[in-house]
């Protein structure tokens, strides 16, 4: 038959994950894209977001590693760092607006999915944001989300900085080991959530976090 051409290919491998994802276009002017009632949650959206200063998104520009991805904008993380003060400050304006609307302008909205192939079949997503987000996002990890997790730590959870799967996998066959030799019972469950992050009710999470 006709071969397939790289577009062709990708949109089939691609396919399955649009009932996942689910993704429909907002239409700035019908409704926010962001649809969680954060006044009745308690919370000031613009109070707790803050965008960076001109030294921070030079800071967390630099962090990014030289060999990291091109954002969908086709920009590396790195290129914010070199701008001048003034398009700096003219960013962080943009960011401004970005959080009081609750919405993406379209030309940084798209996200970019490279499906990489895993060793065992199938393909895992990864998505590339334009560079702006991945800066900005990794401000408002350093900023909000780090110190939360460090708040609400949970030993039992593994994945992260300092505790990695492997960890966990490790220190289950030691247990098991050691209960084995000294004639003790011992039993571990493995549950695997299929697609976890692209089921998340944002409004639940949000109502979750507030208590």
């Amino acid at each position: 038959g006709k071969p397939e051409s790289r577009s062709e290919h990708a949109g089939r491998c691609a396919g399955k994950w649009h009932t996942v994802w689910k993704a429909e276009q907002c239409v700035v002017g019908e409704s926010a894209c962001d649809q969680i009632d954060w006044e009745g949650l308690g919370i000031d959206r613009e109070a707790v977001v803050s965008p960076p200063s001109v030294q921070q998104l030079r800071e967390y520009s630099s962090l990014f590693a030289y060999a990291t991805a091109f954002g969908s904008d086709e920009l590396h993380p790195r290129h914010l760092a070199q701008l001048s003060d003034g398009a700096l400050i003219a960013l962080r304006q943009c960011l401004i607006a970005i959080v009081r609307i609750a919405s993406l302008p379209s030309l940084v909205r798209l996200l970019k999915v490279v499906l990489l192939p895993k060793p065992d079949g199938g393909d895992r997503p990864i998505g590339l944001f334009a560079s702006v987000i991945r800066v900005w996002a990794k401000f408002l990890f350093a900023q909000h989300v780090g110190p939360w997790q460090a708040r609400n730590a949970r030993p039992y959870f593994f994945g992260e900085q300092g505790k990695t799967c492997e960890d966990a996998v490790w220190l289950h066959s030691a247990l098991a080991e050691y209960a084995q030799y000294s004639g003790k019972s011992y039993a571990a469950a493995l549950l695997d959530l299929t697609k976890a992050y692209e089921k998340v009710d944002h409004k639940v999470l949000a109502e979750a976090a507030v208590r």
